[in-house]
């Protein structure tokens, strides 16, 4: 959970701005992702330009709810991607229907697969959910995996069965580091000593998320 706190803390402080009103700072490449399947130690995704296999991290709590019975009111999903420290990171975001639950299992849901509500990630949602689904608050959770690109054999298959991700569901891999850099010279209107604030901040943020992304990635292999 510490880490799911500390990864969006790093994206309220450094929002996410564009360079000349364009592509987003620290954009490395988009793609479109087409589908993705999980197996026993990994996921892979299939994107129109590369493919991609998660694995470590948190792959065998995912595995672990996806055979509950909370895993059928899973009703919208993402896919981040992400490079800190030089290292390409995968987040698969799930939500849950809040319609689904009463109080004993959401509170449940909440207590025993770390879910929680969180607005941040509610602004994701299709119009067409997000009206009704804000409301009663969406849990969520983020899943995040060490990355790498790679060529998938069985992509044509993936892409046919795939139940893991919305189908063309684009995705923009963004260098933190990178965006780092690009936002501290836009930020020249605050003053001296308010705008350093701000930016140690920032780079406390950036080295806590790196940190806590070795832990996860160290742990599962050891």
């Amino acid at each position: 959970m510490k880490k799911l706190c500390v990864f969006f803390m790093l994206l309220l402080v450094t929002g996410c701005k564009t360079v000349g009103g364009g592509a987003p700072a620290g954009l490395v490449e988009s793609d479109t992702l087409l589908g993705a399947q999980i197996s026993k130690n990994t996921i892979d995704v299939v994107g129109q330009k590369n493919h991609y296999q998660f694995k470590n991290g948190d792959i065998a709590d995912l595995q672990a709810f996806l055979k509950t019975p909370y895993a059928k009111h899973a009703f919208f999903n993402r896919v981040e991607l992400s490079i800190t420290g030089g290292q390409l990171v995968g987040a698969y975001i799930l939500y849950i229907d809040p319609k689904k639950l009463n109080a004993k299992t959401n509170k449940a849901l909440m207590e025993n697969y770390g879910f929680a509500h969180t607005p941040e990630l509610e602004v994701f949602l299709p119009k067409e959910i997000y009206p009704v689904a804000a409301r009663d608050g969406v849990p969520t959770r983020t899943y995040y995996f060490d990355a790498q690109k790679t060529r998938l054999i069985n992509a044509p298959e993936i892409v046919k069965n795939t139940v893991l991700v919305e189908k063309q569901q684009d995705v923009n891999i963004i260098d933190l580091d990178k965006q780092l850099q690009a936002q501290i010279p836009a930020d020249k209107s605050e003053s001296g000593a308010a705008n350093a604030v701000k930016w140690i901040g920032v780079a406390a943020a950036v080295a806590a998320t790196i940190w806590l992304l070795k832990q996860d990635v160290d742990n599962a292999t050891k």
